[in-house]
């Protein structure tokens, strides 16, 4: 009796075993085909995005209708259609933004770039030019902007009109590192000035002792403005002009360094302390 009820025992406890077996085994094929599933469904949805990525590209819908240019000032906007390689006609997802932007940015004058798709059948290209402020003199004539990049050899097809920056070289300027900045420092002073300011400069002269001087459109009046302290030097260069009633004529030098005060030079050797 006591070993019938030993494998009665037994059984029971055998059941729940085969029960879990038959669970695992359930759980693993069911894991097995969602797995399946997803492996399977990948490739399917690849396959259909990439025949809905080629129905896209010969899309009449997304044909290039219009393409808006902006900030083309000095580059014309034929030059930036040509550039861009972007033009009426294309596919609006065939267009190669990042190739567009970087030929339009290896134009000299073109500082930045912006290129957009505007679905469903425009682009906006956006250009920030650079601003040429100056001319450098050093092998030949380049031309440097409002942010003190020497951005480009001079030409004649660019038609600028510009004072000169005469005597610097980049020699001079690794020697002698103020310069460049006392350079830059004087050229924006005078292009914020309302009265005598850079528009009236035609040359400026960098000398390593003695600081920058000027020589004047009007005139070729030089004057000396040594390297620092430009606002109050040019406060008296002010008084000067109002006290001849805003001309220089027969004037040859000022000498706005000198420590007792203005040095004006007349033509014929005159000279007279302000």
């Amino acid at each position: 009796m006591k070993t019938k009820q030993s494998k009665r025992s037994n059984r029971k406890k055998d059941i729940p075993r085969k029960v879990g077996v038959r669970q695992r085994l359930k759980s693993f094929f069911l894991s097995v085909a969602r797995l399946t599933g997803t492996a399977l469904a990948v490739p399917a949805l690849a396959f259909f995005g990439w025949k809905l990525y080629g129905e896209l590209l010969d899309s009449p819908y997304l044909e290039i209708k219009t393409v808006n240019i902006a900030g083309a000032e000095r580059v014309g906007e034929e030059e930036v259609r040509g550039l861009s390689g972007i033009d009426t006609g294309q596919n609006l997802l065939a267009v190669d933004t990042g190739e567009a932007r970087q030929r339009l940015r290896n134009h000299p004058f073109v500082r930045s770039v912006e290129i957009r798709r505007e679905l469903p059948d425009a682009v906006y290209i956006s250009l920030a030019e650079r601003e040429p402020l100056v001319f450098i003199r050093l092998d030949e004539l380049y031309v440097m902007d409002r942010e003190g990049t020497v951005f480009k050899r001079y030409s004649a097809v660019d038609g600028l009109d510009l004072p000169v920056v005469t005597g610097l070289t980049l020699e001079l300027m690794d020697a002698e590192p103020w310069i460049g900045g006392g350079l830059l420092e004087l050229i924006d002073f005078l292009d914020g000035r309302a009265r005598f300011g850079l528009d009236d400069v035609s040359e400026i002269h960098v000398d390593r002792m003695y600081g920058f001087s000027l020589y004047t459109l009007a005139g070729g009046v030089r004057v000396e403005v040594g390297s620092d302290g430009f606002d109050e030097k040019f406060l008296s260069f002010d008084r000067v002009v109002e006290a001849r009633k805003g001309k220089l004529d027969g004037i040859e030098a000022v000498d706005l360094t000198a420590e007792r005060g203005v040095v004006v030079r007349f033509r014929g050797s005159g000279v007279k302390a302000a």
